[in-house]
């Protein structure tokens, strides 16, 4: 990267606005939790550590 500190918005905002990206967002969001994880249930994953039960809070 070109720059040492690098908001996450404005990577985001730079992938989503390249004419040759294509991904939402959330879709983009979504690719890179997967790829951060490697984990092999996404939505296990998303349900337990990104948007945790009330009954954890």
């Amino acid at each position: 990267m070109e720059a040492k500190t690098l908001n996450i918005g404005h990577l985001f905002g730079r992938a989503v606005s390249a004419p040759r990206c294509r991904s939402t967002p959330s879709e983009l969001l979504r690719s890179t939790v997967v790829h951060l994880n490697d984990h092999s249930d996404e939505d296990d994953f998303v349900n337990t550590h990104v948007f945790p039960p009330k009954s954890h809070l």
